[in-house]
């Protein structure tokens, strides 16, 4: 857990908190509801500044903190340019304590992204944090911050599920056009490559290691294999060290495979969990509530590119976990 969201949890100890952050999420204000329920029964007085880039913040977030008497939140709504602060103010007796970095409001920030803040303590004469909180009341009182009211949050509300719907537009398009499996003929060395393989399952072997040259065609061999097994894995996990790798791998497996799996990455800025192919960098899956949000045996066939680089401890954390 983050020493950020200890120290949000500490708010019921204080006099007064500001936060400006650029995207704010349910999962987030969730982590802190018991927090803000007892600050809301001293009547301690807060003020949350948020934003609508990219459309990221949820409505129900934004609906959440509305029901909080003792807490205003506006929402900085620029045509011209995007809300990218993350800085949170806690004011107890006068001291201030300003913490500023990457996290935002939400779940993966506060407990499981690897996310990094600086905080800083002063009294009310301390220059570095007091032009910090004037910069607040600057964006505070901007002429592009509003406040969130029940008409804002419905016209933000009705333009964040026109994003949604575009987005699953975009999915079934692209879905569309890859369902039908491509005619992928196996080369000699995939040949070979999957005669092996039907040869450890038989032996009843967990665990086969595939050597050959780059550029042979071992990911498509690793598709050609997940065809192959009888019965059909119900999900299948990919692990690489890069993301452009990843998603690379997505889309051989899906000319391969097409319909009889959902597709998906796992990454620092994708989080399709649901899908039944899911292709991860090591980076993202190590991480502790990553790799912990699936059991043991969720994934019936894991492929793990580039096996030589396995002993680092990434790797390690996830083949010891995971049991297909």
């Amino acid at each position: 857990m983050s020493r950020l969201l200890d120290e949000l949890r500490s708010l019921r100890e204080g006099d007064e908190f500001w936060f400006v952050v650029a995207f704010v999420k349910l999962s987030g204000i969730q982590l802190l509801l018991q927090t803000f329920d007892e600050l809301e029964r001293r009547g301690v007085r807060g003020r949350i500044i948020t934003g609508t880039y990219l459309t990221f913040s949820e409505p129900r977030a934004f609906k959440r903190l509305m029901h909080y008497e003792n807490i205003e939140t506006r929402v900085y709504n620029s045509e011209h340019a995007g809300l990218h602060v993350k800085s949170y103010f806690f004011i107890r007796k006068g001291i201030t304590t300003l913490v500023t970095g990457s996290s935002n409001l939400t779940q993966y920030a506060l407990k499981n992204n690897m996310e990094w803040n600086v905080a800083l303590c002063s009294t009310e004469q301390g220059s570095l944090v007091e032009d910090a909180k004037a910069t607040y009341e600057q964006i505070w009182n901007s002429p592009e911050t509003y406040e969130l009211t029940e008409e804002f949050l419905a016209a933000y509300t009705e333009k964040y599920r026109l994003k949604k719907a575009r987005e699953a537009k975009a999915k079934v398009v692209d879905a569309a056009e890859t369902t039908a499996e491509d005619v992928i003929e196996p080369n000699a060395m995939q040949k070979q490559g999957l005669r092996a393989l039907r040869e450890v399952r038989r032996d009843e072997e967990p665990r086969a290691l595939v050597i050959s040259a780059t550029g042979t065609g071992k990911t498509y061999l690793a598709a050609l294999d997940v065809r192959q097994v009888d019965p059909a894995p119900r999900r299948v996990l990919f692990v690489v060290h890069r993301e452009r790798i990843a998603a690379s791998a997505l889309k051989s497996f899906r000319r391969v495979l097409g319909g009889r799996y959902t597709y998906g990455l796992l990454t620092g800025g994708h989080r399709d969990t649901d899908a039944t192919a899911l292709f991860s960098t090591v980076q993202t899956l190590s991480r502790p509530g990553n790799y912990t949000q699936f059991a043991p045996d969720e994934f019936d066939y894991i492929v793990v590119d580039e096996v030589h680089r396995a002993g680092a401890a990434g790797y390690q954390r996830i083949l010891e976990y995971f049991k297909p």
